[in-house]
């Protein structure tokens, strides 16, 4: 069943042109179609009387669709109504080409490709032989394939130019969908190409050429080798005629006498010229034609909206006369089209697709990537070398990708200079660095064919080292480093001067006021901290009342001169300043440190820390001897020193505290000496609220730190009023002992439940001869006393 629409026009002014059927519709004759499809992929012959009966009502449907089945039977694939793609199987032996297709009579088979199967045929209305493209018939299910290949019709009919195939009609009969075009009488490039690769010794042997490769196909009176003849030597000679009854052998030889072609040689991997200056200048200049031919063709489709997305030598057809032509539009897309093409799709022939085709970037695939594609076709017909060799599908991608194509000269030093950079232009990786369009590289070869300059440049040399610099990663990260501070220096430099020039001098006026602005503040603070190192080395140095009170300036000192480094990260000479007085500071808290921890000593000459701590005899036995030492050398050294600056007095304290604690931490266990520490934090009583650790480790807040100092107020009039009351000294010890425990209840008392559990684990249990620190506040207070009671 064929419709004619001649609302329709093509390039032959007597074509009719027809519609495709529309899909079917009905899941049942589907069902049926598969079924039939399928115990043919079998090697079986279903009766078809059985399937004709499944459905009465749909039995004219599903005879059409058998019949178009039958008919096209050699261009089924294997798969069972799933989706077509890459190359379809050749026809058994069997098998044989369909007789007719609506106005065409069947001649022969000519190639098989990704899209279909064509044959050659004769419209028999018009007396003319085309060449008939028919879409396998299991691909009509596929609704993506069967708009594709009408795409490919739709495209190419909708093209009006010289170089481009026409199509003559287009139409379905009994489901089989198909359209007619004009037939090529000549050879695909890559037929050309691989001849010369054969003439040229680059083939160990012969083979017959692929199908994928003549989509047209090779007509019986037109032999490669003349083809390829012609286009070597830029002739337009006769061609040699066959007997009309030889066409059903065609493809095979002719039995003429092979020229030989004289276009290169193979020595080592290069192809060098044999032939001629003047044959190799008219072989290049050949070449530019077909560039041009090719460009032009392609510029016509894209000012259509038409992008080709799959030239390559198998897609170019070079007739008897030398012309080329452009033909199968099968992956052609439309610019305004959406759907058809995914996003990670990858349509076309991997080694001729672009970087942004390749990589499946769909929203970024413009005509431009038909410009890659015909300057990767041109570079293999030149160097007789595909752009890219790799044998994988991950190892091409990544060349296409990432590597530069090798300079068409280092095949052949005889290709005109011009035509590699034009070629190498189409072939950038980036697209805005192409041709804008292929009529601009069709005008570029064509001033190439005039003898007037062409207007695309060689890559500078910063391009050059780019595009170096991708392809030798690890030989430009060990050279990044020398060559980058040389240049940055220099890039730096200039960009200083050059701001400098630029800023106006009001603005230098602002920032230098800013900047003095800020330089006054942070001496301001920096000399505020100052006197606070101050008061704490010269003020309170010699009160050891005060030492919590010192240690808290400092590290309150500390923390500023943090800060001030941290806000002076670009001045050099001020960091070193700030981090030396930093290491003072630090020093003198460490000092403190050490010589707090050295008083504890005088707690191991009381029997009942002794006991506490549990010593062992030999450690019992130790400290007698290691005590009376100490105390000794104190007394020594404080004789010794006397009249000595307190600097220096200081320094031979600490370096005796430093080596008495040194001894002491390795004659006791570390529970032993964390017992030790706890049992000081007893025997400071309130005053042991002063030291900055504690009152961190407690949280204390500003509010309980001024009640604590009230309460060491009422401590200190206490004590005084007690000593004035008179009594023995044991007496008053345990007076001061009872206001010491009293002072602490109260401070306890002011404390949150969870500040109290804290205190609790700083002190451990009491100590039993130094005056039991109390665990709640006076008269039994409740510890879970809470923040509001």
């Amino acid at each position: 069943m064929s419709r004619v629409d001649d609302s329709r026009t093509s390039l032959d002014p007597v074509s009719e042109v027809q519609v495709f059927g529309e899909p079917l519709d009905d899941p049942r004759v589907l069902e049926v179609v598969q079924e039939y499809l399928a115990e043919l992929e079998r090697g079986r012959s279903p009766s078809r009387e059985k399937y004709l009966a499944r459905y009465p009502e749909l039995t004219q449907a599903v005879r059409d669709c058998l019949d178009g089945l039958e008919l096209v039977r050699g261009g089924l694939s294997n798969s069972q109504g799933k989706s077509i793609s890459g190359s379809l199987p050749g026809p058994r032996a069997s098998e044989r080409p369909p007789k007719s297709l609506g106005d065409f009579l069947i001649v022969r088979e000519i190639a098989r490709g990704g899209m279909g199967v064509v044959y050659e045929a004769v419209q028999q209305s018009l007396g003319r032989r085309v060449a008939l493209k028919v879409l396998p018939f299991a691909a009509t299910f596929d609704s993506r394939q069967l708009q594709r290949f009408k795409n490919e019709a739709q495209a190419a009919a909708l093209l009006h130019h010289t170089h481009i195939v026409p199509i003559y009609a287009v139409g379905s009969d009994r489901g089989v969908h198909f359209y007619a075009m004009q037939l090529i009488e000549g050879q695909s490039l890559a037929a050309v190409i691989r001849q010369m690769r054969e003439q040229a010794g680059l083939v160990r042997e012969k083979s017959p050429p692929p199908a994928s490769d003549q989509l047209l196909g090779e007509h019986p009176r037109q032999t490669e080798s003349q083809v390829s003849t012609r286009l070597f030597r830029g002739e337009n000679a006769p061609v040699d005629q066959k007997p009309a009854d030889e066409r059903d052998r065609a493809g095979q030889p002719s039995t003429q006498t092979q020229q030989k072609l004289p276009t290169a040689t193979v020595t080592g991997g290069t192809v060098t010229g044999t032939a001629s200056p003047q044959h190799r200048s008219s072989f290049f200049r050949k070449v530019a034609r077909l560039m041009v031919q090719a460009a032009d063709a392609l510029d016509h489709a894209h000012q259509l909206g038409v992008v080709h997305r799959d030239i390559k030598p198998g897609n170019l057809m070079i007739n008897a006369s030398g012309d080329l032509w452009v033909t199968d539009f099968g992956l052609a897309m439309f610019q305004t089209e959406t759907g058809l093409t995914r996003s990670g799709d990858l349509l076309g022939t991997f080694r001729y697709m672009s970087p942004e085709q390749a990589s499946g970037k769909r929203a970024v695939l413009d005509h431009r990537t038909d410009v890659y594609s015909l300057g990767a076709t041109f570079y293999e017909l030149l160097s007789l070398e595909p752009v890219f060799a790799g044998e994988t599908r991950a190892e091409l991608l990544y060349q296409i990708l990432h590597e530069e194509p090798r300079p068409l000269r280092t095949w052949n030093k005889a290709i005109p200079i011009e035509l590699e950079i034009i070629i190498l232009k189409a072939l950038a990786k980036n697209p805005e660095e192409r041709y804008a369009t292929a009529g601009d590289m069709a005008a570029d070869v064509r001033r190439f064919l005039d003898h007037e300059p062409i207007l695309a440049r060689p890559p500078s040399v910063w391009e050059r080292l780019k595009k170096w610099s991708r392809r030798h990663p690890g030989a430009v990260s060990t050279g990044a480093v020398l060559l980058g501070v040389i240049f940055l220096g220099s890039l730096f430099s200039t960009a200083m001067i050059a701001n400098a020039q630029r800023t106006t001098a009001a603005a230098l006026d602002r920032e230098r006021l800013r900047a003095n602005e800020a330089e006054a503040q942070f001496a301001q603070a920096r000399a505020a901290v100052d006197v606070l190192i101050e008061v704490s080395e010269e003020e309170l140095v010699d009160k050891p009342a005060m030492e919590a009170t010192r240690k808290r300036l400092l590290r309150t000192a500390l923390e500023y001169y943090q800060d001030f480094i941290e806000q002076r990260q670009g001045d050099q000479a001020s960091q070193q300043d700030l981090a030396a007085v930093q290491d003072r500071v630090r020093g003198i808290l460490n000092d403190l440190t050490t010589l707090q921890r050295d008083m504890q000593i005088a707690l191991l000459a009381q029997p009942a820390v002794c006991e506490d701590l549990r010593l062992t005899p030999g450690q019992e036995q130790r400290l007698s001897e290691l005590l009376p030492r100490w105390f000794g050398e104190k007394m020594k050294a404080f004789e010794e020193m006397r009249g000595t600056q307190e600097k220096d007095r200081r320094r031979r304290f600490v370096e005796l505290a430093a080596e008495h604690d040194r001894v002491l931490t390795a004659l006791l266990q570390p529970e032993q000496r964390e017992r030790l520490m706890q049992i000081a934090i007893q025997s400071g009583g309130i005053y042991a609220f002063r030291e900055p650790d504690i009152v961190q480790t407690l949280g204390l807040t500003s509010e309980q730190r001024a009640k604590i100092r009230e309460i060491e107020s009422q401590v200190l009039i206490s004590s005084f009023g007690r000593r004035s009351m008179g009594g023995g000294r044991e007496e008053r010890r345990r007076q001061q002992e009872q206001i010491s425990l009293d002072a602490v209840a109260k401070v306890l008392d002011e404390l949150h439940p969870d500040q109290r559990r804290k205190w609790e684990q700083l002190i451990g249990p009491p100590c039993e001869g130094l005056g039991q620190a109390p665990r709640t506040g006076p008269k039994g207070a409740n510890p879970e006393k809470s923040p509001d009671a």
